[in-house]
């Protein structure tokens, strides 16, 4: 008698917790659905309005993005690489890249090249450095007198620019511009799609 009068009392604790939990899965697999889709539009947005403010293109409508693939000898820190339209005439190349070595971890960057592999700016995407420390390297001001305009061959041979107070956050960019830059010098060896 008192084993059967414990199994209904476990039944009846397990039961309503079973249906609750049954049901929290299902509203937030609902949510999901809903949700994912304007997730990846606004996503989709803003990587568009990215390439517009570092292209200087002052319209996405006739933007045109092309993912490019990476020879299997890309580094892993090279994320993605796009080659940019503006009305069909090939503009240039955007290559997402990590650079290791930041305080936090990792800052990732796109890097904006001309179609001759010159940077044409920088933008940082994520990053959680320190405010008003590692995060001042990650402002136009500091990396446009050292990286806009350049190619690999000028970066290689100048001076390594670091802001005091800031080397490892410095580091991690000096490492995203040139994962960035081997990315487009990769595509530029690989006969499969890369810049011509």
């Amino acid at each position: 008698m008192n084993v059967k009068k414990n199994i209904a009392e476990t039944v009846k604790i397990v039961l309503p917790l079973f249906l609750i939990c049954t049901l929290m899965v299902f509203l937030i697999a609902i949510c999901n659905a809903v949700t994912s889709p304007v997730i990846e539009r606004n996503k989709q947005k803003t990587f568009d309005r990215s390439i517009a403010t570092l292209f200087s293109i002052a319209s996405t409508e006739k933007l045109k993005v092309e993912k490019l693939s990476f020879p299997s000898n890309a580094p892993a820190t090279l994320i993605s690489a796009h080659r940019i339209y503006n009305e069909d005439l090939p503009i240039g190349y955007l290559m997402e890249v990590d650079g290791i070595g930041a305080y936090s971890g990792k800052i990732r960057m796109l890097v904006a090249l001309d179609c001759s592999g010159r940077i044409i700016d920088l933008l940082c995407s994520e990053q959680s450095e320190t405010p008003g420390k590692g995060d001042r390297v990650l402002n136009a001001q500091f990396y446009s007198e050292h990286y806009i305009g350049k190619s690999s061959q000028e970066i290689s041979v100048s001076p390594y620019p670091a802001l005091s107070g800031s080397t490892k956050t410095s580091d991690a960019l000096y490492s995203a511009v040139n994962t960035a830059l081997e990315g487009y010098a990769l595509l530029s060896n690989d006969a499969t799609g890369g810049p011509s």
